[in-house]
C-alpha cells in the first residue's frame, strides 16, 4: 500500500530552535561551557563575566575567595552577545 501525498514538511524557526535550546540547557554553565555554547572564545566570555560596565549575567559559588566558581546564565548568553554585536552594551 502505497501513499500518494507527500509528508508535511515542517518547518522551524530560529526563535523556535533558541526556546526548544533553552528549555532544554541548563540554567547556568562554568565559563569555559558557556563559552562553547555561546560560540566564543573562553577568553572573551571571561572578558564578559569580568566586564565591570556590562557584565554577562553569572553567580559566584563556593565558600572561599580563592575557590569561587562563576557560572554564566544560559538563557543571557545569545541576549548579551546580540547587544555586543550591535554596540548597545550599556
Amino acid at each position: 500500500m502505497e501513499s500518494t501525498a507527500e509528508s508535511p514538511i515542517h518547518i522551524i524557526t530560529a526563535d523556535a530552535l533558541t526556546a526548544l535550546f533553552e528549555e532544554a540547557a541548563p540554567y547556568y554553565a562554568p565559563i569555559k561551557e558557556a563559552a562553547r555554547i555561546g560560540g566564543v572564545s573562553e577568553a572573551m566570555m571571561r572578558a564578559a563575566v569580568n566586564n565591570r560596565i556590562d557584565p554577562i549575567p553569572h553567580i559566584e559559588v563556593g565558600e572561599s575567595r580563592r575557590r569561587k566558581k562563576k557560572l554564566v546564565r544560559v538563557a543571557s548568553i545569545r541576549p548579551w552577545l546580540d547587544r555586543q554585536a550591535l554596540g548597545t552594551i550599556r
